[in-house]
């Protein structure tokens, strides 16, 4: 199934907005806006929407827990 559009959402805890990107093959660097300060370690709220070259739409929503790698 090919993906036409994309998008991903992260937002902490509160429902702020910390990232969102529309390229299927990025990602999230755990900075805030992308370019920021490191995003804490925590919990965080993702939304995924998607719709595929036959225009059926796809959303995915979940949490996930960051974790910091001791340095």
């Amino acid at each position: 199934k090919a993906i036409v559009e994309f998008k991903c959402i992260i937002f902490n805890r509160w429902g702020k907005k910390l990232y969102e990107w529309d390229d299927i093959t990025k990602g999230w660097n755990g900075k805030i806006n992308g370019n920021g300060a490191d995003a804490s370690p925590g919990i965080y709220y993702y939304v995924v929407t998607a719709k595929d070259k036959k225009g059926k739409d796809y959303e995915q929503k979940g949490y996930f827990y960051l974790l910091k790698e001791k340095k």
